[in-house]
């Protein structure tokens, strides 16, 4: 039986490396960024953070945290927790239809003092923050358009020029339904049920002053071959036996939602899902296979310009038969995770 690490190498050179001639950066031009959700000051005891090799940006909402990296800092503000006075955001009133989401996020009464330190920070600290992330989810959480539209409009007036304007949001899609009132909705407004599946409602527009947006598609493997998979498996899975069919399960998603309203100066990052079952051969292969997809959709796509998977460390949960390993699990993976243009990729 082949040693793990004899395993990875005969998957890579066998199904899923590179050819000699075209290495990972040569396939697209477009990339500038690729880093990693999850890796920042919330680490578990023992977590080691990436390098150079594997990221060229470091994402945390601790700003102290991020100084003490060696990587350009992204910035992120912090989520709308009820404990948490920190955050420019706050939860409405529960929602009583999960279909009816409009104003469960609001911005906090004082969101503009809030920011507006934050910014100062930011300037303070030039040229090691490079871009300031808004939030994670927030309009698929209930917050409105005009919201998410105020803070990016007040974070490009008053941020260094050179310093971006980034978010990253969801969308409930193609999730299992039997009728509409078992689909989520967003604060754009509910969804509908069509065919057994829900889908989200559409934006009107994207705020113009975002220079980066994303959106979660991101989903465990397939599960190892079952007698009858769910809607959702087949949706991601596609037509990729190895497991890569995620990023086709991403595309449509930016292709309904983001590409159309794009702004001529916008582009877009993807995230995606790196974890999977305790570190297993089997996952390993099928991750190697999703970054793959995901590189070669980036190769096509000129508008992609970011790689941000979700996620670096092994988060609570990452237990045996628990799908929150991450890629430190996996030397396949680690091995074919290197960014784009980084020394030995």
């Amino acid at each position: 039986m082949l040693h793990h690490n004899q395993l990875c190498v005969a998957v890579v050179a066998a199904l899923l490396s590179w050819p000699a001639a075209a290495p990972p950066a040569a396939l697209n031009t477009s990339l500038q960024f690729f880093g990693w959700w999850a890796w920042g000051s919330k680490h578990l005891p023992g977590q080691t953070v990436p390098t150079a090799a594997h990221a060229n940006f470091a994402v945390d909402e601790n700003l102290d945290y991020l100084l003490g990296q060696p990587l350009p800092a992204l910035l992120a503000l912090h989520p709308p927790r009820r404990s948490d006075n920190k955050s420019i955001f706050t939860h409405g009133s529960p929602a009583a239809d999960p279909n009816d989401r409009v104003g469960h996020m609001l911005l906090a009464d004082d969101w503009t003092q809030k920011l507006d330190a934050i910014v100062g920070q930011v300037h303070a600290h030039q040229p090691k923050v490079i871009g300031v992330q808004i939030g994670d989810e927030l309009v698929d959480g209930g917050l409105s358009l005009a919201n998410l539209s105020a803070v990016a409009s007040r974070l490009r007036r008053t941020l260094p020029p050179a310093v971006f304007v980034y978010t990253n949001d969801g969308f409930r899609f193609k999730n299992p339904c039997s009728s509409t009132k078992e689909c989520i909705g967003s604060g754009v407004g509910p969804a509908v049920c069509s065919k057994g599946l829900c889908y989200p409602a559409t934006w009107s527009s994207l705020p113009a002053d975002l220079d980066y947006i994303s959106c979660d598609a991101c989903t465990n493997p397939p599960p190892r071959p079952r007698s009858h998979p769910s809607r959702l498996d087949l949706a991601v899975a596609g037509a990729d036996a190895n497991g890569g069919g995620e990023h086709a399960f991403a595309q449509e998603q930016y292709e309904r939602y983001f590409m159309p309203l794009l702004h001529p100066h916008q582009k877009l990052f993807v995230v995606p899902g790196f974890y999977g079952r305790n570190g297993s051969d089997y996952y390993d292969s099928r991750l190697v296979a999703k970054l793959r997809g995901y590189l070669e959709w980036a190769a096509e796509e000129p508008r992609i310009a970011g790689v941000a998977p979700w996620h670096w460390p092994d988060l609570p949960g990452c237990e045996p038969g628990q799908r929150l390993c991450a890629p430190t699990t996996w030397p396949c993976v680690l091995a074919h995770s290197r960014w784009p243009g980084s020394p030995g990729s």
